[in-house]
């Protein structure tokens, strides 16, 4: 019976300690890197580990001004299509395909661009 207690115990220590685990993961995540996460950007980008199927995002607040990504974030293909030069050199770069609309909101853009501005 011992032998039990001390397993059952053993059990519950290791599930404590995962639950912990995982919500210092969540805390220590910016609420813009929840958004990258949350919109799936790290399926077609990275953060200074090279090219996907998108473009590195590392420094990219600093090559181009907010005002830019946020309409290339919530459409580039409109902003193609308005005959932006550097948006039309980078979906010719990048075999043509658009990056998909994101319809973030006004404060999930702000964190974002905010995370990004921090790589």
């Amino acid at each position: 019976m011992k032998i039990f207690n001390v397993i059952i115990l053993m059990c519950f220590i290791l599930l404590i300690s995962s639950c912990i685990e995982d919500n210092k993961k969540s805390i220590s995540k910016s609420a813009g890197e929840l958004v990258f996460e949350e919109y799936n950007c790290n399926a077609c980008h990275t953060i200074g580990k090279g090219r996907l199927i998108g473009p590195d995002l590392k420094g990219v607040t600093k090559e181009r001004k907010t005002s830019w990504l946020k309409s290339w974030i919530r459409n580039s293909k409109e902003l193609i299509d308005s005959g932006d030069p550097d948006a039309i050199r980078l979906y010719n770069d990048y075999n043509q395909s658009p990056m998909p609309p994101y319809d973030l909101t006004d404060i999930e853009m702000a964190k974002l661009l905010e995370y990004l501005s921090e790589k």
